[in-house]
């Protein structure tokens, strides 16, 4: 089975929902969240929509190392309702994608790769 490419209004559905929960976690009326998580510093990195417009994987970091990201998705997966509401009266769709947060691990995936890129470089100039 061919998978097919994301398309235009793919992409522009991954921009606009990001921004939505961008300003949603901004300024959102999260009445009971935990004490711990502060939703303003929970960031979306990334937006993947379906080329079906039907699902959407949103990526999601946090500015604070002391709480685990599997603590952001589970906070925000608590507010799943409130923020497909959300996105159904900000975006005018006929179908709000269903959605599921990911932890977005990209920034220890560069860390890791500079680091061997560091390594590599040092054998090549002790070997010269």
């Amino acid at each position: 089975m061919q998978k097919k490419k994301p398309n235009f209004r793919s992409n522009r559905l991954s921009s606009e929902i990001k921004q939505v929960l961008s300003n949603y976690l901004l300024c959102g009326n999260f009445i009971e969240h935990e004490a711990d998580i502060d939703p303003k510093k929970i960031l979306i990195k990334d937006v993947v929509v379906s080329p079906d417009l039907r699902y959407a994987k949103i990526f999601i970091s946090y500015m604070d190392d002391k709480i685990s990201l599997s603590q952001c998705v589970a906070f925000l997966e608590g507010y799943h309702g409130q923020i497909r509401h959300c996105i159904a009266e900000e975006i005018p769709l006929r179908y709000v994608p269903d959605f599921a947060f990911h932890e977005d691990h990209s920034e220890e995936y560069a860390h890791n790769i500079e680091n061997l890129l560091k390594v590599a470089s040092e054998r090549i100039s002790n070997t010269d």
